[in-house]
């Protein structure tokens, strides 16, 4: 559930490098055109995978813009610019105007209207073009085709052509790189204090990743790099084999005019609050799935969706679950608190789904016992000095049908930690207690995983 160096000289000797196609084809263009290329390419042509390499990529991309309807040459494509060493694909990108660059991208960005609609190339072939780029290219042409290109970008969109979320709302990708805070924010690395879902639903992902978080930090810093050129490369692996994903620092953005006429901005998707780490988790994740619309949903009543889903893609294990909801009979089967101390004490990461009939747990900061009978059976206060509810008689605590960390457990005291992906600047309590009675009364199922073995000093599990 969600929650609201070039000189001209440079130019020429990279003309050079590609032949006679290339170097006629730049005698061609735009006074623009030209200049943009003097400004901002930075190859150093050379061997740089060959000059023919260089020349296969830019004849092979001009075959693509005059033929746009031939998507499958653009494996060929990708061939091409794999064989390219970074000086060999600056000097491909030294060749190619702006305006062949937005030509290209207008056969490779999906097409949901007009007289190419519906045309997309594969996503696993998209992902593989981009990361032939990202990986090669120099910072500067990737400044220079981040707004070119938008392919490189996971789809926004539906498949019928709307915009994500809200129609009436502009998105574009913004750079996001220049935040204060960087990638981890104040803290050294990954934690779970930079809950911050946001708007789209996929709860479970950010569930997910941050219970990886808290088990083991240094494994998720070891996933996502920060590489020279501004990109990211993070890696996931579904199936059990790593698949590197290289993204731009470039996050979606939303504006709109409210009904009183007010200009409203903001960042979109999640985890920006401390540093941008969750965001470029989950922009990594929907180029992997082929966008942001394929990764939101995961409904745990859905029969195609279960607690734990991204784990597989993010550790490449498998993960175990315990309990379940039964639709057709409406029945509720959390799992026992035994089942998840037992998962913690084997330094797993633990998620927990509510149910469908929990309309919101309520903490009531002036009651006289932390925990009384019946429904409401929380503390007074959640756990954690950024979690406490503030002037309201009440406040919902848990949200049906969401995906939620588990901390701890004390099974003396038969209580369970949990830890809302929404973070601390949701308005909802985000870290809270509560006991067995409770936990069995609005939770279904939960699910754990076991982290591969990689360098990392594990915390000691939270299991009284």
């Amino acid at each position: 559930m969600n929650r609201l160096y070039t000189g001209a000289a440079l130019v020429a000797a990279a003309a050079l490098a590609v032949g006679g196609v290339a170097a006629g084809h730049l005698s061609g263009r735009s006074n623009a055109d030209r200049a943009a290329t003097v400004d901002l390419a930075v190859s150093v042509p050379g061997d740089g995978g060959g000059s023919a390499a260089v020349a296969n990529a830019v004849q092979q991309t001009r075959k693509m813009i005059e033929s746009p309807f031939l998507l499958h040459s653009a494996s060929v494509l990708t061939t091409d610019l794999e064989a390219l060493d970074p000086a060999g694909m600056d000097s491909y990108l030294a060749t190619l105007s702006n305006s062949e660059l937005r030509s290209l991208d207008r056969v490779l960005r999906p097409q949901f209207s007009g007289p190419a609609a519906p045309r997309q190339i594969a996503d696993q072939a998209r992902r593989r073009l981009v990361n032939a780029l990202l990986d090669r290219a120099s910072g500067r042409n990737v400044t220079r085709i981040t707004p070119l290109l938008t392919f490189l970008q996971p789809e926004l969109r539906t498949s019928d052509g709307a915009w994500q979320k809200n129609t009436k709302w502009d998105f574009q990708y913004t750079p996001a790189i220049g935040r204060p805070g960087g990638l981890y924010g104040p803290a050294d690395g990954p934690d779970l204090h930079d809950a911050d879902q946001r708007d789209l639903n996929d709860c479970y992902f950010h569930a997910e990743l941050l219970s990886l978080a808290r088990r083991d930090p240094i494994w998720v810093e070891h996933n996502i790099t920060q590489n020279d050129n501004g990109t990211y490369t993070v890696t996931f692996y579904p199936g059990g084999t790593a698949t590197k994903i290289d993204i731009t620092a470039n996050l979606p953005y939303f504006s709109y005019t409210d009904k009183n006429g007010i200009q409203q901005s903001g960042w979109t998707y999640g985890g920006i609050q401390s540093g941008i780490w969750i965001a470029l988790y989950e922009k990594a994740y929907a180029q992997l799935k082929g966008g942001y619309p394929a990764i939101e949903g995961n409904d745990p009543l859905s029969p195609q969706a279960w607690t734990g889903a991204a784990y597989t893609d993010l550790t490449g294990n498998a993960s175990e679950r315990a309990g379940k909801f039964t639709a057709s009979t409406s029945v509720v089967s959390a799992p026992s608190l035994d089942t998840i101390a037992r998962w913690l004490t084997a330094g797993k990461a633990v998620v927990t789904s509510s149910n469908p009939y929990t309309n919101g747990l309520l903490i009531f900061p002036d009651a006289p016992n932390p925990f009384v009978d019946g429904f409401i059976d929380v503390p007074a206060q959640p756990v954690g000095d950024n979690g406490a509810a503030q002037g309201a008689s009440q406040t919902n605590v848990v949200d049906s049908r969401h995906e939620y960390v588990v901390e701890s457990v004390d099974t003396k005291n038969r209580t369970i930690t949990l830890a809302n992906p929404w973070g601390s600047k949701s308005g909802t309590p985000w870290q809270f207690r509560i006991t067995e009675g409770v936990y069995h009364k609005s939770f279904m199922d939960a699910a754990a995983v076991q982290l591969p073995s990689v360098p990392g000093d594990y915390p000691p599990p939270n299991v009284a």
